[in-house]
């Protein structure tokens, strides 16, 4: 019996004499990795030092032209990944190729430069393929930690009978036609302890600034609260750059245009209890404002008075 166990106890050993010997071997490679990557760096802060020329961006044909150092200085992106590429085999040349469509390029660039972006003049399909740009390009402003999507919906019987319609082709598409108050539009998901983005395509037209975005807790009571008047409970963004935290009302210089093409979005971190809510692009974050009360919270949007056009739940995703 001892010597069994004693051969099972020296085979052990090999066994772990391998993974030790394994795993120092990919450490090494690592590390070898790692300082091949930092001399390459070193060469390219080397070249701009001496020389910040002027790259041509040939994208799809269209020539767009920048300084390598604006280039180099997106480290996450595509463009950096091309130059290091060069850097490795000795040069990097004055022009480089992309094959891609360049209709949405300058868009691109803006944010290289600028690190922000403005997508209020485009349309659903045109912010669709400039996000799609973006992400080729190694750029990711819209969905940073995106963990999964969630198919956010209206729901038809919670929302406020007679005031809107749902598409049947497209749940989260709600049609807005209303002339009353306490006029509210719920969705079909609630939230405990997720930490989660959603964000709406706004083409309804409300002209006197009652039209609100926002979640509301579980007492929040649909038939007895009306968003003008500042009700708790809920938390929202108003259209004259107001948001509303239980009850209490702070102003901010971000306000909606009636009618307007635009995205409106909220950023909900339930572990923390606080939300940030932006127009047009994350970029433009407010907040963080505090979640004070509520165990169970529903996304929904409002209006008093006269409401009509279009609200789409463009995306919804957990961070």
């Amino acid at each position: 019996m001892t010597t069994n166990l004693q051969q099972e106890f020296l085979k052990l050993k090999e066994r772990l004499d391998m993974v030790e010997q394994d795993f120092q071997k990919k450490e090494s490679e690592i590390q070898q990795k790692s300082e091949k990557f930092s001399s390459i760096d070193k060469i390219i802060e080397e070249i701009i030092k001496e020389n910040d020329y002027v790259i041509r961006l040939n994208i799809g044909g269209k020539i767009f032209t920048t300084r390598l150092s604006l280039l180099a200085a997106n480290k996450d992106t595509l463009f950096y990944s091309i130059i290091f590429k060069y850097a490795e085999s000795g040069n990097i040349p004055n022009e480089i190729f992309i094959d891609r469509n360049y209709e949405h390029f300058s868009i691109v660039f803006e944010y290289l430069r600028y690190k922000k972006i403005s997508l209020t003049k485009y349309n659903k399909t045109e912010r669709d393929e400039i996000k799609k740009d973006l992400e080729f390009y190694g750029i990711d402003i819209f969905s940073k930690n995106k963990k999964e999507t969630i198919d956010l919906e209206w729901d038809m019987v919670t929302s406020k009978s007679g005031a809107c319609s749902i598409d049947l082709q497209e749940k989260g598409l709600l049609k807005v036609h209303s002339n009353t108050c306490y006029t509210h539009f719920k969705t079909d998901h609630i939230f405990t302890n997720e930490n989660f983005v959603v964000e709406f395509n706004s083409k309804v037209t409300q002209r006197d600034n009652y039209y609100y975005i926002g979640i509301m807790n579980e007492n929040y009571d649909t038939t007895n609260s009306c968003n003008c008047c500042n009700p708790k409970n809920c938390y929202y963004f108003q259209k004259d750059g107001s948001v509303h935290i239980n009850g209490s009302r702070i102003q901010t210089s971000m306000p909606w245009k009636d009618s307007a093409d635009l995205i409106i979005g909220m950023k909900v971190i339930l572990s923390e209890k606080v939300i940030y809510f932006y127009k047009d692009s994350p970029e433009n974050e407010i907040g963080p404002y505090s979640i004070t009360c509520g165990t169970k919270f529903t996304v929904y949007a409002a209006h008093c008075n006269s409401g009509n056009g279009e609200l789409l739940i463009s995306d919804c995703y957990l961070i």
